[in-house]
């Protein structure tokens, strides 16, 4: 097991998503190799889509690795430590996965990858359909 550790985004309520994955890459550890980037509001993702992006990472060696289902892409997605600077540095999260397209790979998930709940009626919903 990980130890796991909260860091908190002083800035949340002004910027985007981004400005928490900043926060939280600069809180690792500098022996980190890679980072699982994933939504905090996907509680019925499946452990086996998360390792599965690790294990495509370990045989690929590869400095992005996303999930995909049915040609969509998906959470969580894994960057390497050397693209994290300009995942920093980038608008948003699309526009870095955009100038990093031609090094993505991908690995085929499950559905859960794509879902994520916005409203008191997702959550509902999701809570169904938890493993």
């Amino acid at each position: 097991s990980f130890p796991v550790r909260a860091v908190f985004n002083a800035g949340y309520e002004q910027g985007e998503m981004l400005s928490s994955i900043r926060v939280g890459l600069a809180a690792l550890n500098p022996r980190v190799e890679a980072a699982l980037i994933g939504l905090g509001d996907q509680p019925q993702l499946r452990l086996s889509s998360a390792r599965g992006v690790v294990e495509a990472w370990e045989r690929s060696g590869a400095v992005l690795v996303i999930p995909s289902f049915e040609n969509r892409r998906g959470h969580p997605w894994l960057v390497g430590r050397s693209l994290w600077s300009r995942l920093a540095e980038s608008q948003t999260a699309r526009a870095f996965l955009h100038g990093c397209a031609g090094q993505i790979v991908y690995t085929q998930a499950e559905e859960s990858v794509l879902k994520d709940l916005d409203t008191p009626a997702d959550y509902a919903e999701g809570l169904k359909n938890l493993p």
